[in-house]
C-alpha cells in the first residue's frame, strides 16, 4: 500500500513538471499543486501510522523479552530473601522461565 502511494506521488510531482508549461498557460498550478498535496498527506498520514504500528510492536516485543527475566525475579525474590531458597535457585528459575517463554514465544518472533 505504501508503495503504491509513493508511485502515486511521484507520478502526480512528475505529470506536473512534464505539463509545467502547458499549465502555465492554462493556469492550473492551484488545482495541481491541490492534487499534490492531498497525495502527498495521504502518503505522510500512511507513514506515520506505519512509524506508529512498528514503534508500539517493537515496544511490545522489548518488554516482552525483558519480561522473560523480570517476572521469575519477581516470584523468587521474596522467597531467596527469607531464606527459603539458594541464590543458584533463582538464576535457575530465570532460565527455566525464558526457555519456556521462548517455545511459547512463536507467533511474536514472527514479526
Amino acid at each position: 500500500a505504501i508503495r503504491g502511494q509513493e508511485a502515486r506521488f511521484r507520478g502526480t510531482v512528475g505529470r506536473a513538471k512534464e505539463r509545467a508549461e502547458s499549465l502555465a498557460f492554462a493556469r492550473g498550478e492551484r488545482s495541481e499543486a491541490t492534487t499534490a498535496k492531498a497525495v502527498y498527506q495521504e502518503l505522510r498520514t500512511q507513514q506515520w501510522s506505519r512509524i506508529a504500528w512498528r514503534t508500539g510492536l517493537s515496544c511490545f516485543r522489548d518488554a516482552f523479552g525483558w519480561a522473560a527475566y523480570l517476572l521469575p525475579v519477581a516470584f523468587t525474590a521474596p522467597l531467596w530473601l527469607r531464606g527459603e531458597i539458594s541464590f543458584g535457585t533463582v538464576s535457575q528459575t530465570i532460565t527455566a522461565f525464558k526457555a519456556s517463554l521462548d517455545a511459547l514465544s512463536v507467533v511474536v518472533r514472527k514479526f
